[in-house]
């Protein structure tokens, strides 16, 4: 949970208006490159927020691939 707490999903600063039953909060769409806002019931942001935690004893894969830095050899070199 301390990742979580430390990382969170969404900025507090995004989140535009909260009154106890729904939630305001805006994001920039990558579709259509302007800032989108979206109002949802609190239950729905939460169910949207707990799916990036996760779950014990599992591990967050931050860079894997192409992106990798543990193991790669770097080219061009020599």
């Amino acid at each position: 949970m301390a990742k979580y707490v430390v990382s969170p999903p969404i900025a507090v600063r995004r989140i535009d208006r909260y009154d106890g039953a729904r939630v305001t909060y805006h994001y920039r769409s990558h579709r259509t490159e302007r800032v989108e806002h979206e109002t949802v019931d609190v239950a729905t942001f939460i169910g949207r927020m707990v799916q990036h935690m996760v779950l014990k004893g599992f591990k967050r894969i931050r860079y894997y691939g192409v992106q990798a830095t543990k193991g790669r050899v770097p080219t061009g070199c020599g």
